[in-house]
Parts: structure tokens; C-alpha cells; sequence
């Protein structure tokens, strides 16, 4: 059944009014339980490990992709994939899973200007929630190709429309958005989650073609984890530890 998602940048009444004017991030509010709503951070999280440091991409639709390939201890660049629990060891690549046994969230870091524990991962429950069971869930996602980047919008809770722009999210073609359209619905409060591939080992593979992204839930010795394709499936499902995966980060309301 094909979905209509309608965008009108007048809609502002919904944005979240208590975040402070330089806090990296945004003003859509999304539930993840019956009783519990979030924000998310501004784009996915990156690490530099030659200089120690941890930032968000400065925009959501950015993802370092193919450069994820030369991750080491020493590498002078930044990286966005990472292995299930590595918060405490961004560089690790190997291809070992008792490696990844233990889960340390990377919100437990310092990021950017944010104190340490200021951010968190989803757990497996809150991405269900999430994506298949807050009110409305299907008609506030879908695939799209914003600005020439594909990946998975999200639009928040209390999401308002009129027929300013019509898409048609259930196409069997991603919908396009241009520049101007995305600043709209980011303005809105709109969340894109870019298709930015996976690592195995040092081999980067699918970007641009599925989007992974770590929840903090364990599973035997795998890990769940939000895959979605250039055709718009979402899957929420188990993923090898010692893969690299998006991370996008929340924080709690």
C-alpha cells in the first residue's frame, strides 16, 4: 500500500523547544517506547584516531564511505563504521568475534564539545519501537534519495502536513529531494540515516546500497542491528559483531 508523505515549512508548532541553542541536535522529537521520547544527534558519529577525537558529520546526509578501508590506530583521517561495542576501541578491525564480546556504548566519550555520557545508543526494543510501532510508524519512514545521498527518513512523532510537496514514499523508485527540500524537512525536524555502506575487515562494501546501524542489544554472539536497502526494506535483525556499522546516537528527553 503506497504511503503519502506531504511537507509544508510553515509546520513548526511540533519542533522541540527545550534544547539549548548550541547543542548538536535536532529539534524532531521520536518516540522509542510507550513512555519514552528522543532527539537525535546532528549526523552519524566519526572518530579520528590519530588525534583521539570524536565528532558528528557535519551534516546528516554526510558519510565517509570508502576511507573506512584504511582504519588503524595511526590513520590521520576520520572513520564512521565501526564494530558492535566499540566505544572503547574505535580501531578495532579484526575479524575475530569473541573480539567484540563486550558492549561499551561510544556515547560513554567525550563528543565534539559534549561531555562524556551525554549520548546513547537505541537499544534493539527502542529501534522496533521506533520504526514498526509508534503511532503512525509506517507513514514516517521510508527511502529516499535526499540530494543525490540515499538512505532512511524519519520523520518525528507529532509530524503535520499539507500539500505544499506530495511524496510518494511507497513508490517502487525512491522519492527525490532536492537542497531546498531538505532544508525544509530537516527544519522540521526530519531525521536521514544515509545508506553508507559496511566494513568487514578492511573491506568497505554496499555503500550507498544499505544503511547499517548498531543498536546496544546483544544477541548470542551477533548483535541486532537496522539494515535498509536501495529499495526501501527495513529489516531489524541480527549482525555479525565484528562488521562495521553506522552509528547514530540519541539523547533522552
Amino acid at each position: 500500500m503506497k504511503k503519502k508523505l506531504l511537507l509544508t515549512a510553515c509546520v513548526m508548532a511540533f519542533l522541540f523547544m527545550g534544547c539549548e541553542p548550541n547543542e548538536p541536535q535536532l529539534k524532531g522529537v521520536f518516540s522509542v517506547a510507550a513512555d519514552k521520547q528522543v532527539v537525535f544527534s546532528t549526523g552519524n558519529l566519526q572518530y579520528h584516531p590519530a588525534n583521539k577525537k570524536w565528532r558528528f558529520a557535519e551534516t546528516q546526509t554526510q558519510y565517509i564511505g570508502e576511507k573506512n578501508a584504511q582504519i588503524s590506530s595511526s590513520y590521520n583521517g576520520w572513520i564512521d563504521l565501526f564494530g558492535w561495542g566499540t566505544g572503547d576501541n574505535p580501531t578495532n578491525s579484526s575479524r575475530v568475534g569473541s573480539d567484540y564480546q563486550f558492549f561499551v556504548d561510544w556515547g560513554t566519550n567525550k563528543i565534539g564539545k559534549d561531555s562524556s555520557k551525554s549520548w546513547r545508543t537505541l537499544t534493539f526494543d527502542e529501534w522496533a519501537y521506533l520504526l514498526e510501532k509508534r503511532p503512525n510508524a509506517n507513514q514516517l519512514r521510508g527511502g529516499v534519495d535526499m540530494n543525490g545521498v540515499s538512505g532512511l527518513l524519519l520523520l518525528p512523532d507529532n509530524w503535520e502536513s499539507t500539500a505544499d510537496i506530495t511524496l510518494d514514499l511507497g513508490s517502487e523508485k525512491y522519492p527525490s529531494f532536492t537542497a531546498d527540500q531538505w532544508s525544509q524537512l530537516e527544519a522540521l525536524g526530519a531525521v536521514f540515516l544515509p545508506a553508507a555502506g559496511w566494513r568487514s575487515g578492511d573491506d568497505v562494501e554496499y555503500v550507498q546500497f544499505v544503511g547499517a546501524y548498531w543498536s546496544s542489544t546483544g544477541y548470542a554472539v551477533d548483535a541486532f542491528s537496522v539494515y535498509f536497502f536501495f529499495d526501501e526494506v527495513v529489516h531489524i535483525d541480527v549482525g555479525v559483531r565484528d562488521t562495521g556499522h553506522s552509528v547514530r546516537l540519541v539523547k533522552d528527553l
